[in-house]
């Protein structure tokens, strides 16, 4: 009987048994819809915005057309 009574108790399932800590996530309130960047993330939409700015603020034109944009005859059409 005491053979028994050992044996039940060992296997009892037990919260110990369970195959460890259950974390759960709580699901975001609503009105809280913060987006949190990874540093790789980070990183690439810094380049992208350095990269759009370069692009337009540095455009420029040559010395005879400042706009770049020769119309009929090679004259500017800013």
């Amino acid at each position: 009987m005491k053979l028994l009574a050992l044996t039940l108790t060992l296997l009892t399932a037990l919260p110990a048994h369970a195959g460890g800590p259950v974390i759960i996530e709580e699901p975001p309130e609503e009105g809280n819809s913060a987006v949190f960047l990874s540093p790789g993330e980070k990183i690439a939409l810094t380049a992208g915005l350095i990269l759009v700015g370069a692009l337009l603020l540095g455009g420029g034109g040559s010395a005879d057309c400042p706009c770049n944009t020769p119309g009929e005859g090679g004259q500017c059409t800013c």
